[in-house]
């Protein structure tokens, strides 16, 4: 639930956004990478401080990974022998033990590798462009590029014989398991409030594996419901479509992300021209 002092710490933070300064979600990370990193007292309250920093109704998903959620930085933030949560009945949960600090500090040290492999590797993924100097069409909040490549873009989609706001809402009723979730996210004012249900919803054992097949057909059938769309998407030419609209590093394109997203747009925007003749 947002507070009045959350709302202001918000509007702050998009003000530090709009002038390319770090945000506090980055700011948080970049202390969690200097705690990993030396692991002293020093630097735990460094990143307690910038944690606690970020809007309470912000702090679900600053690692953006659907598989832990948050709970390898909670872990490191909670002192060994306090428990990490209550449950329902007001009882709290096992204490955190030394094992569970490690073990969270491995999933970090893990990450940071697989970051280093990524970039390292990154040049092999790119192929030449076709043209000597392709343009580069990046979407990203507030009014900035070209929102209407956005999953938050509303415009509503059928899929299965559903009908979704648009094409976030679709991503997360299909994402999770839990049917309740499913018609909470299908009703959901907003896209923000539709991927609130779905990150807090039990997902499909095998999401991981599905959710790039899922998007694609989402964003296809996005297109191919709204022609006005599918004409500005090919008039993009053979641009890259850069997602700075998602933080995500699978989705997006900011912090090395994989920029998933983009490059779906640019698989439906070939389909599209490719149709077209």
């Amino acid at each position: 639930m947002m507070t009045p002092e959350g709302l202001i710490a918000e509007v702050a933070d998009e003000i530090e956004y709009l002038a390319g300064r770090p945000t506090l979600e980055e700011r948080c990370l970049v202390a969690l990478d200097r705690y990993v990193e030396v692991q002293d007292a020093e630097q735990l309250a460094a990143l307690r401080e910038a944690y606690l920093a970020v809007p309470e109704h912000q702090r679900r998903f600053l690692l953006h990974d659907q598989d832990v959620k948050d709970w390898p930085l909670l872990t490191i933030l909670i002192p060994i022998g306090e428990p990490m949560t209550v449950k329902p009945d007001g009882t709290p949960e096992d204490a955190v033990e030394q094992a569970d600090h490690e073990a969270a500090l491995e999933y970090f040290r893990s990450r940071k590798l697989e970051d280093q492999r990524f970039q390292a590797a990154s040049s092999r993924w790119e192929d030449a462009p076709v043209t000597a100097s392709p343009s580069v069409v990046r979407f990203q909040a507030p009014a900035r590029g070209a929102l209407y490549l956005a999953n938050d873009y509303p415009v509503p989609i059928t899929v299965d014989g559903h009908m979704y706001a648009m094409v976030e809402h679709a991503y997360w009723a299909l994402a999770t398991t839990d049917a309740d979730a499913r018609e909470r996210i299908m009703d959901a004012s907003t896209a923000g409030e539709a991927q609130n249900i779905g990150q807090q919803a039990p997902l499909r054992a095998d999401w991981n594996i599905v959710r790039l097949a899922v998007m694609t057909r989402l964003v296809r059938a996005k297109f191919q419901q709204h022609p006005d769309l599918a004409e500005r998407l090919m008039a993009t030419g053979d641009g890259r479509l850069l997602n700075g609209q998602d933080r995500s590093r699978y989705w997006g394109a900011l912090d090395q992300g994989r920029n998933w997203l983009g490059r779906i747009l640019e698989l439906v925007r070939a389909e599209l021209v490719e149709s077209a003749h």
